[in-house]
């Protein structure tokens, strides 16, 4: 019965945290920082037009299970959802990891034609 009831309150507690405003920052920084790898990846010519497409269109998948999760919880996303979308951003992740470690490298940059002086005369 003790053992019980400590669970219980233990769960509770853990519920209350994970819809505190303190995990919602944690899911949005994570979020942040995933960005920030694939803009790195970008600027250091780790990651295709292809890969940044395809994981922009992973990320705003996240985006869309968080806003329908929120709107069908009163604003608040219950643990199993929460649970199923760092899954997702767990995979997201190791995605980014594996696409700026291959050896896929996105073609050079063609040149911007500039005015010759010399030609204008």
């Amino acid at each position: 019965m003790r053992r019980t009831l400590l669970s219980m309150a233990l769960g509770c507690a853990c519920a209350a945290w994970l819809a505190s405003p303190a995990w919602s920052g944690m899911v949005g920084q994570r979020q942040k920082i995933q960005e920030q790898r694939i803009q790195a990846g970008i600027d250091q010519g780790q990651l295709t037009k292809h890969e940044v497409k395809r994981l922009d269109a992973d990320e705003a998948t996240i985006h869309s299970m968080r806003h329908d999760a929120r709107a069908a919880g009163d604003g608040t996303i219950a643990p199993p959802e929460e649970n199923a979308i760092m899954h997702e951003e767990d995979a997201v992740s190791r995605q980014i990891y594996q696409l700026k470690h291959n050896d896929h490298v996105p073609p050079p940059a063609k040149p911007v034609p500039t005015a010759n002086p010399a030609v204008a005369k």
